[in-house]
C-alpha cells in the first residue's frame, strides 16, 4: 500500500512540475508558400511597376522600373514618350520580365 501511495504521489509531482507550453504556429518561408498549388494558381504573371528613371538617346530610351516588391528592372523602349513616375505593366515568364504597356496613358 505504501508503494502504491508513493507511485501516485510521484505521478502527481511530475504532472504539477512539468511545464506545458502551447504550440506556436510556424511561419512558412516564401519557397514553401510558393510551392502550394493554391497560391500558384492565384499568382498573376502581370505586375504594375513605377518608372524610377529614364535615359533617352538617339535610339530610344532606357527605362528603370521598380516593382511593388522592390525589384528593380531595366528595359529598352524605342520611344522617349515615357516619363519618371508613370506606372507600367510588367509581364513575368520563366524568370524574365517584359515591359507590356504604360498603365497611365498621357492626357
Amino acid at each position: 500500500m505504501k508503494g502504491f501511495l508513493v507511485g501516485i504521489i510521484s505521478i502527481v509531482a511530475l504532472v504539477s512540475v512539468a511545464k506545458i507550453t502551447p504550440a506556436e504556429p510556424i511561419k512558412q518561408t516564401s519557397g514553401q508558400t510558393n510551392s502550394n498549388p493554391e497560391n500558384i494558381a492565384r499568382q498573376s504573371p502581370y505586375e504594375v511597376g513605377t518608372i524610377t528613371g529614364v535615359v533617352s538617346g538617339a535610339y530610344g530610351s532606357i527605362i528603370f522600373v521598380e516593382l511593388s516588391d522592390q525589384t528593380k528592372l531595366k528595359f529598352h523602349h524605342p520611344s522617349g514618350s515615357l516619363a519618371r513616375g508613370e506606372r507600367v505593366l510588367v509581364y513575368q515568364k520563366d524568370g524574365e520580365h517584359f515591359l507590356i504597356e504604360a498603365s497611365n496613358p498621357r492626357r
